[in-house]
This record gives structure tokens, C-alpha cells and sequence, in this order.
């Protein structure tokens, strides 16, 4: 299978005339690299892993290096030369303290680390500091709701995606692809589904009641409180059995953002 890295990047921009900095291969995306600490190149944060990443919403996107990363969380590097423009290899400066996979990269420990891009002969030519926090928190987002909650409101025959953001201790969003799991302690009032990104799970509303959903990752837990309410409507409890009679192949189909019935 094809797998979009780095140095393919590289050449895609290469082939339309942009840079790395210009965005990847996006030209609408403005945002620049972070200058190394030795002030020979930039470095870009690159969404190659795609929106499992809270930061990433494009898998071509690139951007400066973040506050902060998940300890654990995996995340990609990208280094350009002010000198010759050409992409240098980037490296841990510890192998004991991060661990590295097909140029992707994680802390294993919180605190900041560094980060070398390297000559084709082995020598150190920049760095940089990534600092790595653990997740202190989470957040949830739904398409039903604007902005971080812990409460959904539904209506029997509803669905709505829920997105989780790992936090750090001040509320801050944490970069880097983690590996959540998600339980619901009432399959009888909502049903989950997942998704192909382990960050965002779709809730069904089937009966009058309410569920706590859980993400946790790494031993932190979230909870979000899902309430499903009929109204007043006396009509409700026949209309709520026939819009759970779901087509989750249909459903699938759907991937738009909004609450959905």
C-alpha cells in the first residue's frame, strides 16, 4: 500500500511549486514552521497521521511546532534549510526517552525534549525543543453542539459524532495520535458506533433515559452525560420507535456535520 510520507510531501510540493512552509500541498494553508534553536531552517509539525491528532484537521496540513504533546502521543516532524531548502531527516536526540516508527515520533516521558535534523553525514545541522505533558483531562465536542461540553441533549431518533480532545492541566489541547476506548453504561438508551479515527464515536439516541459515555486513554477518563428526551409530544414514543429502526449502512453513508434524524 502507498504510504504518504514526509519526503513524498516534499515532492508533491516540488511538482506544484509550493513549499512546505506555504502549507504542505495545500495552498490554503498559510501557517509557517517554528525557526530551530540554531537558526539554520524551520521546522513544520505535519499532519501526516491524519485527524486522530486533535491539532490536525487535513492530513497534508503542516503548521508550527505546538505548545505541547501528548506523553505517548505520536506526532511527525518536518525540517526545511533556509541554506538549500532541502528536507533534512529528524531525529530524537534520546532513543531512551521517545520512541520512533516510520518517521513518526513519541515522548515517553513529559518535560521538553529535543529534536535533531541531520546532515546526510550523520551531523547535527539544527534542534529543537518539543515539550511532551500528560493528559490531564478530556474534552468533548459533538456536531449537535458547538464547543467543549460534558452534556448532550437528544431526541429519541437522533444521532449525533462525538469528537474527544486530550487535555493538559490548564485545559489546553494536547497534539499527537493516541489509542482511545470508549464504554457506555446504558446500550439500552444510546448505542455507540465507531469510527475509523479512535477519536470520534457516533451516539443513536434510542429510548427516553440517560447514558454516561466514557473516552479514556493512558488511565485518564472523561465522561459525557447523553440525555434523551421524547418533549412533550405525546406522538413521540411512536415516532421514537419507528426512527430507531436504524440503516446503519445508510447511516455510514453520512458524514456530515449537524445533528442528525
Amino acid at each position: 500500500m502507498f504510504e504518504m510520507t514526509p519526503r513524498w510531501i516534499v515532492a508533491c510540493c516540488l511538482l506544484i511549486g509550493c513549499t512546505v512552509g506555504d502549507g504542505g500541498c495545500d495552498p490554503f494553508n498559510p501557517r509557517r514552521g517554528t525557526e530551530g534553536e540554531l537558526g539554520r531552517g524551520l521546522f513544520y509539525y505535519s499532519c501526516l497521521l491524519g485527524a486522530d491528532d486533535a491539532l490536525c484537521d487535513h492530513p497534508y496540513y503542516t503548521r508550527s511546532i505546538p505548545d505541547s504533546v501528548a506523553v505517548a502521543g505520536l506526532f511527525t516532524v518536518i525540517y526545511e534549510s533556509y541554506d538549500s531548502g532541502s528536507h533534512l531527516q529528524v531525529i530524537p536526540a534520546s532513543r531512551l526517552r521517545t520512541t520512533s516508527h516510520a518517521e513518526a515520533h513519541a515522548i515517553l516521558f513529559d518535560g521538553p525534549h529535543a529534536f535533531f535534523a541531520i546532515d546526510p553525514d550523520g551531523t547535527v545541522y539544527d534542534l529543537i525543543h518539543v515539550r511532551s505533558q500528560p493528559v490531564s483531562g478530556v474534552g468533548f465536542e459533538s456536531d449537535a453542539e458547538a464547543g467543549i461540553a460534558d452534556q448532550l441533549l437528544l431526541l429519541p431518533g437522533e444521532f449525533a459524532e462525538i469528537e474527544v480532545k486530550p487535555l493538559n492541566s490548564a485545559g489546553e489541547v494536547l497534539g499527537g495520535v493516541l489509542d482511545w476506548s470508549w464504554h457506555n453504561d446504558s446500550p439500552q438508551v444510546v448505542s455507540l458506533k465507531p469510527t475509523i479515527k479512535t477519536r470520534f464515536v457516533k451516539v443513536f439516541a434510542i429510548a427516553e433515559g440517560q447514558a454516561v459515555i466514557t473516552a479514556s486513554v493512558g488511565g485518564m477518563e472523561g465522561h459525557l452525560i447523553v440525555i434523551v428526551d421524547g418533549g412533550d409530544d405525546s406522538d413521540s414514543d411512536s415516532d421514537s420507535d419507528h426512527d430507531t429502526d436504524w440503516d446503519t449502512d445508510r447511516l455510514d453513508e453520512d458524514e456530515g456535520i449537524g445533528r442528525h434524524q
